[in-house]
């Protein structure tokens, strides 16, 4: 079966509160068959940053469709050999929304280089126009808050991990080891 069920399996806390489905379609240029389309749990997205300067350029870019040049693509359909369009969306947002910008960047090599890039991302994040839909004026209105933020400091090598967290009632905190500090939201 091409797509699987948007049902989960698993009534852990994690997959009840973390779980989401991630569409990835490899549709046919032609005549628009997906039939390669398949349907997959995904407990975060990862975002790539580079060359990028706000969370929503790091969104679009993974939703972005993409014509796949090295794919033998034959679509059985209307029987044509073309460069197929890959795109991921998401199928079913969770609850709760982790959104993990890829900082570490590995080259064939070996070499590893930490990217150190500000991204900008805000408060309140509609996320309705990188969800499955055909028509995205179909498709209402999605936010997510920012509730946390976990940074890291260093090198690809070393460093240390923090976190800031929003509490009920709004007020914000940063968590360094046994040090808890109040913040203001900047």
């Amino acid at each position: 079966n091409q797509k699987a069920s948007l049902k989960n399996d698993c009534n852990c806390i994690s997959n009840r509160s973390f779980q989401g489905f991630l569409k990835s379609s490899i549709v046919c240029p032609e005549c628009q068959n997906d039939r390669k389309t398949t349907i997959d749990p995904m407990m975060d997205l990862s975002l790539d940053i580079k060359n990028k300067s706000t969370l929503h350029e790091c969104l679009d870019n993974f939703h972005k469709k993409e014509q796949l040049t090295d794919f033998n693509y034959h679509c059985e359909k209307c029987n044509t050999k073309q460069n197929a369009i890959k795109q991921l969306t998401i199928a079913k947002l969770p609850p709760v929304l982790v959104l993990q910008l890829k900082r570490f960047e590995h080259s064939i090599n070996g070499s590893s280089v930490k990217l150190n890039n500000y991204i900008e991302f805000p408060t309140y994040l509609d996320m309705s126009k990188y969800c499955q839909t055909d028509k995205v004026s179909e498709t209402p209105a999605i936010v997510y808050e920012l509730i946390g933020l976990i940074s890291h400091q260093g090198s690809v090598n070393q460093g240390h991990y923090t976190s800031i967290c929003k509490i009920p009632g709004g007020q914000w905190f940063k968590f360094n080891d046994s040090m808890v500090t109040a913040v203001a939201e900047t």
